[in-house]
C-alpha cells in the first residue's frame, strides 16, 4: 500500500521553509508571500493521497519524494522573489505545484494504460509536430528556439516530448518483442535485428535534428540519452548501450569543432575564468556560491543567491548550495535518487514488458535530466541548460514531471500480466 504519511514530510520542509524566510527577512518577505504559496503547497501534497485512497497507495513513495524536491523549489522561489525584489514568481510557483497535483491525480486514476500502447504512432506524430512547429514559430530565448505562446500562456514542448518519445518507444518495443531479441552471431558477438531498429532510429534522428535546429542542445542530449536507455532496457542488448556512447562521443567531438554554442560551453567547463566577465560569467557566479556555502551553508535568506544568473532555473542548485550548503544539496540528491529507486522498482515489479519500459523510460528520463543538470552545475560536464526536476521555476517542467509521478503510480497498481508470446517466424538468441 505504501506510505502516504511519508508526504508530511514534505510539507513540514515546506511550512518550515517558508517560516524561516518569514522570520530572517521580515521585510523583504511579506505574509501574504508566505500563507499563499504555503497554502497551495499543503492542498497539493494533501490532495492527491486523499482522491487516491480508494485505489491504493502504491508507489506514492515517488510522489512524495516529488513534493520534498518541490517544496526545495516553492521555498527557493520565495527566497529569490526576497532577493531580486519581485514578489509574484513564488506564488506562481505554488499555483502551478497545485495545478501539477491535478495533473498526477488525474494521470494516476487513468481506467488503463494501454490506450497509449495502441496509439504509439499517435505519439511519435504530436512529438514530431509540436517540436517542428516550436523550431518553426517558437519563441528565441537565449539563443535557443524553446517555447510555444499563445498569449500570456508559454510552453516548452521538448518536456512533453521526453514522455511521448518514452510511450512510442516502450510500445514499439513491447509489440516487436521477439523480433527485437533475435539477430545474428557474428564471431561470437550478436548483433542486432537492424531491420526493425530503422524505425526507432529514424524517430530519435528526427527529433534530434529538430532539437539541433532549436538550438536545444541540453533537450537533445536528454532525448538522446533517454532513447539509449530505453532500446538498452528493453532489448537487453549491450549493443544499444555501447552504440549510444559511440554515437555520442562522436557527436561531441563534431559538435566543439563546429557549433560554436558548443564550443563556448566547453571551453566554459574547462576554464570559465577565460572569459570571467563575459562567457564565463554564469559559471563562475556558480562556483563563488557553491564555495561560500561550505559545508552548511550561510543559512536560508544570509546569502546572494540572485548575482547567479538563471539561478531560478539552470543553475538553481547553485542557489541552494550557497544558503543550504553541501548538505542541503546532498539531500536534494539523495531526494532524486529515492524518487529514480521507487520508479526503477515499479519496472522491475511489471510482468508486462510495455508496462516495465515505459516505467523504467520515465524514471530514466526524470533521473537523467537531474543527472544533466547537477553534473553541470558543479563542472563536472558542460553545462547544458535544463531545469532540475521538481525544482527550478517553470510551468512546462513542473507540471509534465508530475504527470509522470502519477503515470508511475498508475502502472505500479496496474494488474500484473504477462505478454502472451506470438510467433513470428524469427528465431530468438534463447533459441539459439
Amino acid at each position: 500500500m505504501g506510505r502516504p504519511w511519508l508526504v508530511a514530510v514534505a510539507v513540514v520542509v515546506a511550512l518550515a521553509g517558508l517560516t524561516q524566510l518569514r522570520l530572517t527577512l521580515p521585510h523583504q518577505v511579506s505574509p501574504q508571500q508566505v500563507f499563499v504559496p504555503a497554502a497551495c503547497f499543503v492542498a497539493a501534497a494533501i490532495g492527491p493521497p486523499v482522491a487516491l485512497r480508494r485505489v491504493g497507495y502504491r508507489a506514492i513513495e515517488a510522489f512524495a519524494a516529488a513534493m520534498a524536491l518541490a517544496a526545495v523549489g516553492l521555498v527557493t522561489a520565495v527566497r529569490l522573489d526576497a532577493a531580486e525584489g519581485a514578489a509574484g514568481i513564488g506564488l506562481r510557483h505554488g499555483v502551478l505545484l497545485l495545478i501539477g497535483s491535478v495533473a498526477f491525480t488525474a494521470s494516476a486514476l487513468l481506467p488503463s494504460i494501454d490506450w497509449l500502447r495502441r496509439y504509439k504512432y499517435t505519439w511519435l506524430a504530436v512529438t514530431l509536430l509540436l517540436m517542428g512547429l516550436t523550431a518553426v514559430a517558437g519563441q528565441e530565448v537565449n539563443g535557443a528556439r524553446l517555447w510555444l505562446a499563445a498569449g500570456p500562456l508559454r510552453f516548452q514542448p521538448s518536456e512533453l516530448a521526453k514522455v511521448t518519445l518514452v510511450v512510442f518507444l516502450a510500445a514499439y518495443t513491447a509489440d516487436r518483442a521477439a523480433m527485437l531479441s533475435a539477430g545474428w552471431k557474428v564471431g561470437g558477438v550478436w548483433l542486432p535485428p537492424l531491420p526493425y531498429l530503422v524505425p526507432i532510429g529514424l524517430a530519435v534522428a528526427a527529433a534530434l535534428a529538430i532539437l539541433l535546429v532549436q538550438n536545444d542542445l541540453g533537450s537533445a542530449l536528454l532525448l538522446f540519452g533517454t532513447a539509449t536507455v530505453v532500446l538498452w532496457i528493453a532489448t537487453g542488448d549491450g549493443f544499444a548501450a555501447v552504440g549510444g556512447v559511440a554515437a555520442f562521443a562522436a557527436a561531441v567531438v563534431l559538435a566543439t569543432r563546429f557549433v560554436p554554442r558548443v564550443a563556448v560551453r566547453a571551453q566554459n567547463w574547462l576554464d570559465p575564468w577565460a572569459w570571467p566577465q563575459s562567457a564565463g560569467y554564469q559559471q563562475v557566479q556558480a562556483d563563488y556560491a557553491l564555495a561560500s556555502g561550505g559545508v552548511l551553508g550561510g543559512g536560508l535568506g544570509r546569502g546572494a543567491p540572485d548575482l547567479v544568473p538563471f539561478v531560478r532555473t539552470d543553475y538553481v542548485l547553485a542557489g541552494i548550495g550557497e544558503e543550504w550548503g553541501l548538505l542541503g544539496s546532498l539531500a536534494v540528491v539523495l531526494l532524486l535518487a529515492a524518487f529514480t529507486t521507487v520508479g526503477l522498482s515499479v519496472a522491475a515489479r511489471s510482468r508486462d514488458r510495455f508496462r516495465k519500459v515505459l516505467a523504467a523510460g520515465l524514471t530514466v528520463s526524470v533521473a537523467l535530466q537531474a543527472l544533466i543538470i547537477a553534473g553541470g552545475v558543479a563542472r563536472l560536464i558542460p553545462l547544458t541548460g535544463l531545469p532540475l526536476p521538481f525544482v527550478s521555476a517553470g510551468g512546462s517542467s513542473l507540471l509534465i514531471n508530475l504527470a509522470v509521478v502519477g503515470l508511475l503510480v498508475r502502472i505500479a497498481r496496474e494488474p500484473e500480466r504477462r505478454d502472451v508470446a506470438r510467433s513470428d517466424g524469427v528465431h530468438s538468441r534463447a533459441a539459439g
